[in-house]
């Protein structure tokens, strides 16, 4: 279909043009126009029909060939061609995103102290204070188990010079009087003497308690070791003592045990010049005290049917050993 060549002023003119709506008869008409024709009619005869194109948005015009134009209602403003795109439906993840695993960096430091879980039936070491080394007349130091214990032995090591001394009355746990275990088992040379003691308390009571004792005149120099156990028996937690004293090293005891009970030791020695006692093999060090040139010391060892318990002295001039035997 060929159409005329119009001239439309205006945004009409601007509209129809953008469209399309001239010069493209392959496309006739645009898309968004309507094509019809309007018939004119005067007396019941048809003059002539006249092409009408309709925009979206309701502006008409009419091919008005008679007088060679084409009319438009723009009384309806052009509305504006501007493209209304439908937005692309944005797909909602049906679970979230996975999260990314943060990277661990270590923390380096020391090495904590672990304590073996016990196997049924067995005697185990639960604590041991750290030795009073400095004492004239009397003794008094705290003890803080880490657990129930069910058996505290205290050993009291000491030197003097002179005439024998030993202590006056029982020392005390918790206010309570304990059971001599062995003592006073004393080592001489000359006129410098050692002496070691070793006492318990069975079923004792729970938590930080108070040992607390006293000699008869001043000592020349004291250690009081602590321990506490578990696991042993309620009564009759320890065997017969093992005793021995010299002048020479080894200071040693040989004590008869057995499967999982555990040796207790306690040694004392002057010496001169001064040098530390090592334990033996197989013996773990409990605590060490020392003053000036005398030095208490005690150790453990598990239990098997002889139990050799020895230190390594040097210069020694007396020493006083007691090695017991703690049943479970």
């Amino acid at each position: 279909m060929k159409k005329p060549l119009i001239v439309v002023g205006g945004i009409v003119g601007f509209v129809l043009a953008a469209a399309g709506v001239f010069g493209a008869p392959a496309d006739y008409p645009p898309s968004g126009l309507e094509l019809f024709y309007q018939t004119i009619v005067n007396g019941g005869r048809t003059l002539f029909q006249r092409p009408t194109l309709v925009l979206n948005g309701g502006v008409v015009c009419t091919d008005d060939k008679p007088n060679n134009r084409t009319v438009c209602n723009i009384a309806t403003p052009v509305p504006s061609f501007t493209p209304t795109r439908t937005p692309t439906a944005t797909a909602t993840p049906t679970s979230a995103p996975p999260t990314a695993t943060p990277t661990l960096t270590p923390t380096i430091g020391p090495s904590p102290t672990v304590t073996p879980t016990p196997a049924a039936g067995q005697v185990f070491l639960i604590s041991t204070s750290v030795p009073q080394s400095s004492c004239n007349s009397s003794f008094s130091l705290v003890h803080s188990p880490a657990s129930a214990p069910s058996l505290i032995l205290v050993d009291v090591l000491y030197g003097y010079s002179g005439s024998a001394i030993t202590l006056s009355g029982t020392p005390t746990y918790g206010g309570t009087p304990m059971t001599l275990v062995s003592g006073p088992i004393v080592g001489t040379s000359g006129p410098q003497h050692v002496a070691a003691y070793v006492y318990k308390l069975e079923s004792p009571p729970n938590g930080a308690q108070t040992v607390a004792g006293a000699w008869m005149t001043t000592v020349s120099g004291c250690t009081i070791g602590v321990r506490s156990y578990g696991g042993t028996a309620v009564s009759s937690a320890t065997g017969s003592p093992v005793t021995a004293t010299g002048t020479t090293s080894p200071a040693s005891v040989t004590v008869s045990s057995a499967a999982n009970h555990l040796v207790h030791d306690a040694m004392v020695d002057f010496q001169s010049p001064f040098i530390l006692p090592t334990a033996g093999a197989g013996q773990t060090k409990a605590y060490q005290g020392v003053l000036g040139s005398l030095i208490g010391q005690g150790s453990n060892a598990p239990g098997t049917a002889s139990v050799l318990m020895t230190w390594a002295v040097s210069s020694v001039q007396a020493w006083a050993d007691i090695g017991i035997d703690i049943t479970p």
